[in-house]
């Protein structure tokens, strides 16, 4: 008899702790379909904000070649000063205003690319691609730099070849701008970590601070040193990498390697 109410109990207890896991699980469950549902709606916010960004700049386009096309008229006519100087200023100005314009309408396009705009070639031909517009681009500056290939070139890519080139480019450049003023050295790695291709672009600048660690991919982030810098930048460079980044399967992570500097990785999804 006791030990009937025994086996009576311990199934009890059995019953009451599989009861106690269920109620965890459905608790669970709910909660990511929540979340799943918040970071779903977080999307569609994000994206619509990003068209509408993308609309208004489309609508500044008009406007912006008026005023550069009069300013240009301007330049030609035989102003006096100070009215030359102004002159010079708004196409200055309208210049920047196009470029600005151009990035946001460029980043909200990453948004609506599919797997059907994308092209085949070889990791070397990318390669041979990248480093002819980052020659063009790059002439005017004193540097070194160090291209390091630590896999095979004949790995076949599907990707957005326009768009990754630009990603790296920006990267690049930006590593460049802010190398080490007295003697200028960015190194391109490129590796492959388990089902990635590693793009590591290192300067020998300063290491990132850590607000930058935290933030510097989002839109329109500014650290304070490009803020207040001759050519201060919009915060769309590396949020366009880092979506082009996502696009490929990939992602972006800014480092600061033992050696010093300071290191941004992008990588891409490599296909089965």
């Amino acid at each position: 008899m006791l030990t009937s109410e025994k086996l009576l109990e311990e199934n009890q207890s059995q019953l009451f702790r599989i009861e106690e896991m269920l109620e965890v699980y459905r608790d669970l469950r709910s909660s990511h379909q929540e979340n799943a549902r918040l970071l779903e709606k977080e999307q569609q916010h994000n994206q619509e904000l990003i068209l509408q960004l993308s609309a208004t700049s489309h609508d500044l386009k008009t406007p912006l070649t008026v005023i550069k096309g009069n300013a240009e008229l301007l330049e030609l006519a035989q102003l006096g000063q100070p009215q030359a100087d102004y002159a010079a200023e708004i196409l200055q100005a309208s210049h920047k205003m196009e470029e600005y314009c151009g990035s946001l309408i460029d980043y909200a396009k990453t948004f609506q690319i599919d797997s059907n705009q994308f092209s085949q070639l070889s990791l070397e031909d990318f390669l041979a691609y990248l480093q002819d517009d980052w020659a063009l681009f790059s002439k005017q500056d004193s540097y070194r730099f160090y291209l390091q290939e630590v896999c095979d070139l004949s790995l076949i890519l599907s990707i957005h070849l326009d768009y990754l080139k630009r990603a790296l480019l920006n990267i690049l450049l930006n590593a460049l701008e802010h190398a080490d003023q007295d003697q200028k050295e960015v190194k391109l790695t490129v590796s492959v970590q388990q089902d990635q291709l590693v793009f590591a672009i290192w300067n020998n600048g300063p290491s990132f601070s850590e607000e930058m660690l935290l933030g510097a991919e989002r839109l329109f982030y500014q650290s304070d040193q490009s803020r207040n810098s001759a050519n201060p930048h919009h915060g769309i460079g590396l949020a366009f990498s880092k979506q082009v980044a996502l696009l490929h399967g990939g992602r972006l992570t800014l480092l600061n390697p033992d050696q010093g500097g300071a290191c941004v990785e992008l990588t891409v999804a490599l296909k089965g």
